[in-house]
């Protein structure tokens, strides 16, 4: 549990400051909130070098601290020093209280010495305070649990959609959620609360969940998708992570393209001229091959220019066809597995109403052509009509995990 107790009422006023660390972009910024859903956000984002994700703790925390200096003039001064911030984290913590994160173990490319197994809010603290700064850690959660608050916040005050924001889903490099659970349900340390925010520990499927080694009959997979977990993000065996997450789509699609080359059933006139290494394709390459719908589909033929090191003119239009199939293909079958994730929060979440609001983030919903009618419609399929018209996804936005640990700071404040 995230051991946040309560959710926003849209009524919620003051503000905070908010730092939300990501796999390669660290944002810190100070928000306003005035009631009725409405906020304003002042953000500094800063890229986070490789040398710092390779660094020691006190290298690393004084480079977070640095970036909450800047913010701090950014938004007007040093004036708001004495200030109370939260913390986005998007890194897997065990948590004993709402300010007190102990990270399990690093990933992403980061490798940070002397951080596993420690307070990562101690250690941040202490980074702040070196400073001479007076601001106080009081909160951090993951990111999963700031896109439910932030999600809360604004559907609360919107008379539009009349379904209380009980449920997050985050889908970009990996996979996680996060529900609000009753406190009885919950294999935590006895509490007066009603309720807990409840963060999945790693990925909807995974090594932790007990049906774990059913994995083949839960997701059948090609031989294809077996081989991603010998990749970065695909190490730990996350049977669902491996077939939904952003990162991957393009590797699996480059595995079939591979594959079909090899067979001959692809590019068959010139594939005794490519070199024999794996094609990689990036989630931007997937979106201007699904984009295109020009004759020809010149993008298509421009992103396997690129990967393969051919030349346009060489690449049939049968096989860019080809290649735009393949795409959706595997794009589909990731935003029929995101709408299962959904469904079930859903089931989990909508015992008590008619109606939910599932706050939704990540690269492939925000960006990806068509992901979310995908994800509606295979809603229909898995619930019903009726059942799916009553759950809401609402996008969030660029600046959501920074509204969502500044809230959960107001809420714990």
């Amino acid at each position: 549990p995230s051991y946040l107790h309560q959710l926003p009422t849209g009524g919620e006023t003051g503000t905070y400051l908010a730092m939300d660390l990501g796999a390669s972009v660290i944002h810190v910024a100070c928000v306003s909130f005035f009631g009725s859903g409405l906020y304003e956000v002042e953000q500094v984002q800063r890229a986070i070098p490789d040398a710092i994700k390779r660094s020691d703790a006190d290298t690393f925390f004084a480079f977070l601290a640095e970036v909450v200096i800047e913010a701090l003039r950014e938004a007007g001064g040093l004036f708001l020093s004495s200030m109370h911030l939260g913390v986005t984290w998007s890194f897997r913590l065990d948590q004993n209280s709402l300010d007190d994160g102990t990270l399990v173990h690093w990933s992403k490319e980061f490798s940070v010495s002397g951080v596993e197994g420690k307070d990562v809010v101690y250690l941040l603290q202490k980074a702040l305070d070196k400073k001479g700064l007076g601001i106080k850690v009081i909160s951090i959660v993951n990111d999963t649990v700031s896109t439910l608050v932030a999600g809360a916040y604004s559907i609360s005050a919107d008379s539009i959609v009349d379904a209380p924001c009980l449920a997050s889903c985050v889908m970009g490099t990996g996979t996680n959620a996060a529900y609000l659970e009753r406190t009885a349900r919950v294999a935590a340390p006895a509490s007066s609360y009603r309720s807990f925010a409840i963060a999945t520990p790693s990925a909807f499927f995974s090594p932790f969940s007990p049906a774990y080694h059913q994995a083949p009959s839960f997701f059948p997979q090609t031989p294809l998708s077996y081989s991603i977990p010998s990749t970065p993000v695909g190490r730990g065996s996350r049977a669902f992570e491996n077939m939904v997450g952003a990162a991957n789509l393009g590797r699996i699609v480059g595995r079939i393209l591979v594959s079909l080359i090899s067979s001959g059933e692809l590019l068959c006139r010139v594939a005794e001229a490519l070199p024999h290494i794996p094609v990689a394709l990036t989630v931007d390459d997937l979106i201007a091959i699904e984009s295109d719908t020009t004759e020809k589909l010149t993008d298509v033929g421009r992103v396997l220019s690129h990967s393969l090191r051919l030349d346009p003119s060489r690449i049939r239009v049968v096989d860019r066809t080809l290649v735009q199939s393949i795409t959706r293909l595997v794009s589909g079958r990731a935003a029929r597995l995101y709408a299962a994730a959904i469904a079930a929060l859903s089931v989990i979440t909508a015992h008590a109403y008619h109606a939910v609001t599932i706050a939704v983030d990540g690269l492939l919903f925000r960006h990806y052509p068509a992901f979310d009618a995908r994800v509606q419609e295979a809603l229909a399929e898995l619930l019903g009509v009726e059942a799916a018209a009553g759950i809401y996804l609402v996008s969030a936005d660029e600046a959501t995990g920074c509204v969502g640990a500044a809230l959960v700071a107001l809420l714990s404040a």
